[in-house]
């Protein structure tokens, strides 16, 4: 992609991103799990970032990089369903290689449960898509 088309969609990232209003439920859910959480730290924290991970990205995207034991703990910690409270598709979607990839063999369920190998690097977010700070 040349820079011209680059800084096209950094600003309508950053747009779309400055839209962004997170669910009043996420707040809750977050101190909810925080207060029934009995376990390692680091895997609550790795929930929070996956719920979050989950409204920018969607709920798809979280399928495609987490094996389903690991997308179901997170559930289980945070007492959600991510179908429930993420987008299918969040604003930066379109970023992930994974995604894309199972939406060009049009069979996102063989990509997500892995019957369909992508290798570690469609797990990943583009390379050179780097958002500058969004200015407020």
């Amino acid at each position: 992609m040349k820079n011209t088309e680059l800084d096209e969609i950094r600003k309508q990232e950053i747009s779309k991103l400055k839209r962004l209003k997170l669910p009043e439920s996420f707040s809750k859910t977050i101190k909810n799990a925080a207060f029934q959480f009995s376990g390692q730290v680091p895997e609550l924290e790795s929930a929070y970032g996956a719920y979050l991970v989950g409204q920018l990205y969607g709920w798809r995207v979280l399928r495609i990089v987490h094996g389903s034991a690991t997308y179901n703990k997170y559930e289980k910690i945070l007492g959600i369903k991510f179908t429930d409270v993420c987008p299918d598709r969040g604003v930066l979607s379109h970023r992930n290689k994974g995604l894309r990839f199972a939406d060009s063999i049009q069979s996102f369920w063989k990509v997500a449960t892995g019957k369909t190998k992508i290798g570690k690097q469609a797990l990943q977010v583009d390379e050179g898509l780097d958002l500058p700070k969004i200015p407020d």
